[in-house]
């Protein structure tokens, strides 16, 4: 039934919590769901959140994150922390 939620996007956005291991083991179902059910020209932004909490709770640290999606969704896909809470790393265009 998700597919009917996303068909026709251009984009995903997919979020984890980076106090969070299993939340970010998730990503990989996310991922192959979007390759199985959409087009190749999918762009695909990956946003880890809860930055506030990284000094004492982080789980996954950003160079395994990065070389993560670097190998599931290729080089040039974009991985942003950021902090919901205190509004850091979010930014609009």
């Amino acid at each position: 039934m998700a597919p009917m939620y996303y068909r026709g996007a251009h984009a995903a956005l997919l979020v984890y919590d980076i106090t969070s291991q299993e939340s970010f083991e998730e990503l990989t179902s996310w991922i192959e769901e979007l390759k199985r059910n959409m087009t190749e020209d999918l762009v695909i932004v990956v946003v880890a959140n809860k930055l506030d909490l990284a000094p004492l709770r982080r789980e996954v640290p950003y160079d395994d994150a990065q070389q993560f999606i670097t190998r599931a969704l290729g080089p040039d896909t974009l991985l942003y922390e950021v902090s919901a809470k205190d509004d850091n790393g979010i930014f609009v265009v």
